[in-house]
């Protein structure tokens, strides 16, 4: 399949947004989001994780940043990249609810990347029934299948990334 840019639409989320999760259709416990890394490298090595995802699911979207969702356009196992102008280091909470808002009810499994808190947010507004990721950086309550941080491996050095994200699967 080729991959299709989706471009953010206006909308405006009522404060108090529900947390309840959304009630799925059997389509969408087939699809999953993936939230990409923030840079080029990791964004390359993630295609592993992409692809052993694309094997267990119908369809594997990525929510990408312009900086890396050329990675993910150059991918078959990707059936679609939403590209949002997310800030790194700003919280933009505003922006981050109008995202989720689109993605509610659409997706049974979110496979977070990064470890920061802000990376989390979307699928957990999204109400995403499955949030998997690294638990770090206060992230407790965001993600419902959390995977301990990757341990130190000899000499002090950490797992390959390829590695740590295939330990998301």
């Amino acid at each position: 399949m080729s991959a299709m840019k989706v471009m953010p639409a206006a909308l405006t989320v009522a404060p108090g947004t529900n947390l309840k999760p959304a009630r799925l259709s059997p389509a969408t416990k087939s699809r999953a989001l993936v939230i990409a890394p923030n840079w080029v490298g990791d964004a390359i090595v993630s295609l592993a994780l992409v692809d052993a995802l694309a094997n267990q699911y119908d369809a594997v979207d990525v929510l990408a940043t312009p900086t890396v969702a050329a990675v993910y356009e150059c991918s078959n196992t990707v059936s679609r990249v939403i590209v949002e102008n997310l800030q790194h280091g700003q919280l933009q909470l505003r922006l981050r609810q109008e995202i989720a808002a689109r993605l509610r009810g659409h997706y049974g499994l979110a496979v977070i990347c990064p470890n920061s808190l802000k990376s989390a947010l979307i699928p957990f507004l999204a109400e995403i029934p499955r949030r998997r990721g690294f638990t770090g950086e206060f992230r407790y309550g965001l993600l419902n299948e959390r995977r301990p941080p990757p341990p130190s491996a000899p000499a002090g050095r950490r797992p390959s990334m390829l590695y740590q994200y295939l330990s998301l699967i």
